[in-house]
This record gives structure tokens, sequence and C-alpha cells, in this order.
């Protein structure tokens, strides 16, 4: 990172619970990197020259098999290529997240509900064999169960009946311009658009 200006300190997070996931914060002074990469202008108002940024990364040591990948190729800061996640498995572990997440505590993840409807607009269609590899590492199908389409729409359906939508837009507020975008959303308006876009991936 000294490389390319930037001061920075690795702190790895305590956890309070046992899991594959190891998480770390990258923190930066706000100030000094606006400074530098923005040099002709002055800092931006209001900004204390203390203020932190903080990136947090997580990395899961046990990832659930199944998925597909791609390799990406960029142009800066210098030419390399990244091996990502494919479209189709990202959007299995978003349908993850929406189907398994523990949401007791009565903090409903909206933004689980905002990337879903950003997945089935783009058209992606879900990895289902990585689907099912996550479902079964988290203990949500069992090990010789195999999810299908119609299996995901009849979760899908039972999911979305018991979620509480002014929970889910409250928590959404804060990181969207357009509040009026979030009107629609209700059980109704989510089965209505998984049944007519939800497309499973198929290998060539």
């Amino acid at each position: 990172m000294m490389a390319y200006g930037f001061d920075v300190e690795v702190i790895k997070k305590k956890k309070s619970t046992d899991s594959a996931i190891e998480s770390a914060f990258i923190k930066c002074t706000t100030l000094i990197h606006l400074l530098k990469i923005e040099s002709l202008r002055p800092a931006v108002s209001g900004l204390h020259e203390n203020e932190l940024l903080r990136i947090k990364l997580e990395i899961d040591t046990h990832p659930p098999a199944g998925a597909r990948h791609e390799i990406k190729y960029l142009l800066t800061p210098i030419p390399f290529s990244v091996r990502v996640y494919a479209s189709s498995s990202l959007f299995a572990g978003k349908l993850h997240a929406v189907l398994c997440r523990n949401w007791n505590s009565g903090r409903v993840k909206g933004r689980d509900l905002y990337d879903y409807v950003w997945y089935l607009s783009q058209g992606i269609a879900v990895d289902m064999n990585h689907l099912g590899e996550r479902m079964k590492q988290t203990g949500h199908l069992g090990s010789k169960e195999v999810i299908t389409r119609e299996v995901l729409l009849s979760l899908l359906g039972k999911k979305f009946q018991s979620i509480h939508y002014e929970q889910a837009k409250r928590d959404m507020l804060p990181f969207i311009k357009e509040p009026a975008q979030l009107k629609l959303w209700s059980a109704e308006f989510f089965t209505s658009i998984t049944q007519d876009k939800l497309k499973e991936f198929k290998s060539q």
C-alpha cells in the first residue's frame, strides 16, 4: 500500500462466536488521502483532521463448494487479473442470505431485498448447485436433497410472507436517494417479480 501512497493499518476483528468467516478492518486517515488524491484542492469541508476511513474485509476460510468462477482483467492501478465468482454464483449467495439469514433479532436486512431486486432486474440466472451447497453447509438443506427452481420458488414464497416490510424499508433508507422506489415492497410484489423473473443457470 505504501507504494501507492497509502499509510494503512490492518486490525483483525475479535469474534464473539466461532465461524469460518475471518474479519479485519483496513484503516487509513481520510483527510491525508483526500489531500493526496485531490492535491490541488482543499480538504472536504467538515471533515476532522483525524477522521478515519475504515474498510471491512471478510474472508471465508471454508467456502461452500460448487461456485462458478471467472477471470477478470483490469488496467489500473497496473494491469492485473483477478479470479472472481461468476454472477450466477453471487446471486446464489444473495439468495442464501434472503432465505437463511437470521432476522429474529428484529432487524430485517432490507439491503438483502434491495440486492435481490437488482439481480432480477439484470436478468442474472441462479447457480442452483452453489445455492444448494450453501444451504447444506448451514443446515438449511439435507445432504441428499436437491434444490430446484420449483422448490426455490416455494421457499421464497414462504419467506416473503414472513418479512416485516416496514422494517426492511427503514433499513434501506440511509442508503438510497429516492425512498419512493421502496413503495411497492410487499409480499405480493416480491412473489410476483420472482415468479416472472427468476431463472436457473444452465451449463452449456
